[in-house]
């Protein structure tokens, strides 16, 4: 932040404007938005196949699962990102309904990646 708008922050008044109106603020917004994305593919990568491989097969290690979210990112790229974008999609709508399309997105979100795991996780069992 301090490498665009120096060491004093803008004033509350004019934090709008600073952040998003300026021609020094496109540069801050482009590389915030290529690190917060960079963050997210990340925890994506390391989480979308984990968290319901422990949950369903408790007794594999944390390493495990990890590696076989990243495999699974990594052999179905192109489905991989769709299905992020759509969680996004989801959740998104979800928050601007006011959290109550929540109620459906989440239930929704979350069955539908547990068939995607168990989908991809027999499928990587059953070719070795």
């Amino acid at each position: 932040f301090f490498l665009y708008f120096g060491l004093e922050p803008p004033s509350v008044e004019n934090l709008i404007v600073e952040t998003f109106l300026t021609a020094d603020a496109l540069p801050f917004l482009v590389i915030g938005t290529i690190a917060g994305a960079l963050f997210a593919f990340v925890a994506y990568s390391i989480s979308v196949i984990s968290v319901p491989l422990l949950l369903d097969q408790p007794e594999a290690s944390i390493i495990e699962a990890i590696a076989a979210s990243v495999r699974a990112v990594q052999t179905n790229p192109m489905a991989m990102l769709l299905w992020g974008l759509l969680i996004v999609v989801f959740i998104a709508f979800g928050l601007v309904t006011l959290y109550l399309g929540l109620v459906i997105t989440l239930p929704l979100v979350g069955h539908a990646s547990w068939h995607a795991y168990r989908e991809l996780v027999t499928t990587e069992e059953e070719a070795g």
